[in-house]
Parts: structure tokens; sequence; C-alpha cells
């Protein structure tokens, strides 16, 4: 398993540099199990014999939360905090999608992705969708899963009055 996870950890640093950027959710497996007792749904892990060739991290929130973290009133692990701490689920943050090199472009995020958004809105009204853009890669399935959700797309950085 060694192999894979060594790689997947290599481009989980090179996009997200989660390791010197304290405003990011540090994810642990307190924050996997956490977040998997709200719903199943919010952390996907896929694996082949080599180890993990995919991982999924949704955060449900409020309005409210979501509107802070978009005026960057709200660090990623604030974020985390206040989503806990909720009982109503009306957005949902797109905090990390990563693909092993091997099984990119091959439809694997967008399927996986969307089948853990429907399996969420199912659960709470979540009405629309916010990321925080730090590849190309990542802003443009983002994009995508909006259009074919149907959900609206909100992006940190680009906050407008009145979401």
């Amino acid at each position: 398993m060694g192999n894979n996870f060594e790689i997947m950890m290599q481009i989980v640093n090179e996009v997200f540099h989660y390791d010197t950027d304290p405003h990011q959710l540090q994810v642990d497996e307190a924050v996997v199990e956490q977040l998997s007792a709200l719903h199943p749904s919010t952390c996907i892990e896929l694996n082949d014999e080599n180890g993990p060739i995919f991982w999924l991290i949704l955060i449900p929130t409020s309005m409210a939360t979501m509107e802070q973290f978009l005026k960057n009133e709200l660090s990623e692990q604030a974020l985390f905090d206040q989503a806990l701490k909720e009982n109503q689920y009306e957005a949902l943050y797109l905090c990390s999608i990563t693909v092993h090199p091997d099984y990119r472009h091959k439809g694997m995020a967008m399927r996986e992705t969307q089948q853990a958004i429907l399996q969420l809105k199912a659960t709470w009204p979540i009405n629309c969708l916010y990321y925080w853009p730090l590849s190309k890669e990542g802003e443009h399935l983002a994009q995508k899963l909006a259009l074919e959700i149907g959900l609206p797309i909100y992006k940190k950085g680009e906050h407008k009055a009145g979401i």
C-alpha cells in the first residue's frame, strides 16, 4: 500500500500545501471519523491493490457558515469546527478531491463526487456548493459538478452580498 499512499500524499501536499498553511483543515483520523459520523458520503476513499487512488472530503454547513468562509471570516479549520456544531445543513463545501495520476481523466472524480453530493442532498436540503480554488483542475471540476447537479456554486474570494 505504501507506493500509492506516498504518491497521494505528495499530490495532496503539492496542491494544497496543507503542512505549511494553518488556515487549512488538518485532516487526520479524528477529522475523518467526525465527518463520517455526520454522513458516510462526506469522506470517501477508493483503493486498488497498491493503496489509495481517490480521496474525497465534503463538509456540509449552514448558509451563514458558508458566507463567513467566503468572506474570509473563517479559516477552513474554523469552518469544520463550526459545521460539527450545526444541525441545519444547506450548503456543501467541496473541501478536497484528489485522484492518483494513473486514474485521472477517467471520470472517477466527477462520478464519485456527484454520487456523494446526491446522497447528501437526499439527507439535507443542500441548495448550493462552494469551494476554495487551489488548482485549475479543482476549479474546473467544481464548476462542472455544479452544472451537472444543477446547483449554484460560489468561490472563495468572489463573495457577493446576499448569497
